[in-house]
């Protein structure tokens, strides 16, 4: 689309790739070509609150914090599916700060609204490309096997345009659910807890 003559109008330095590749290729290819210190990193089905940087931004200034995230809140409210994911969307990571620790080794945050030591992202190899989904997982665990923090801040909001269509939303979480095998694989210290309460295995039926 036209998308790339759009953003070359504006004060930004766009780069153009010769061949389709999947976002983890071009969030590295970004990153390489980026002068700051700190990467941002935000999906192109997603809108920038003002505030969203000025809000995410500060929490830097402590020297363990390697990345960063911010709240995401559903762009519209139209379809059924809209209304929930701005409630139970699992981009929502929380609705009060959170940060990993030792007890909580599979923290991270949704790289739609992400922030990241360029030097750390740099010195960890950045997205793996061969990751679709789960790619932000994987990121956040190798960060915090070099010692960093992950943080989430329930500010620094953007807007995301959810799948409000079945087919789409199922085939979603069919797809987050893929990655779970492969990082299982790539991160074999880190499990994640199941629970299933009893009346689960129940089944009433009532006549």
């Amino acid at each position: 689309d036209t998308t790339p003559d759009v953003a070359a109008a504006l004060p930004v330095r766009v780069i153009r790739l010769k061949t389709h590749r999947q976002a983890s290729y071009c969030r590295n290819v970004g990153a390489r070509g980026a002068k700051g210190e700190i990467l941002a990193f935000i999906d192109s089905d997603c809108i920038a609150q003002p505030l969203w940087l000025m809000e995410l931004v500060p929490a830097f200034r402590e020297a363990t914090v390697g990345i960063v995230g911010g709240r995401v809140s559903s762009f519209s409210s139209e379809e059924g599916l809209d209304r929930y994911e701005k409630v139970k969307s699992s981009l929502i990571v929380s609705s009060w700060f959170k940060r990993s620790s030792e007890s909580e080794k599979h923290f991270y945050v949704p790289s739609c609204n992400m922030l990241v030591r360029k030097h750390l992202f740099m010195k960890i190899g950045g997205f793996k490309p061969e990751l679709s989904v789960g790619e932000d997982v994987d990121l956040c665990g190798r960060a915090q096997n070099e010692g960093f923090w992950v943080e989430y801040r329930p500010v620094g909001t953007i807007l995301h345009r959810h799948r409000s269509r079945w087919s789409a939303f199922c085939m979603r979480r069919f797809q987050y659910g893929t990655s779970e095998p492969l990082l299982q694989q790539i991160h074999p210290d880190r499990h994640k807890t199941f629970l299933l309460p009893p009346w689960a295995f129940c089944y009433v039926v009532i006549i």
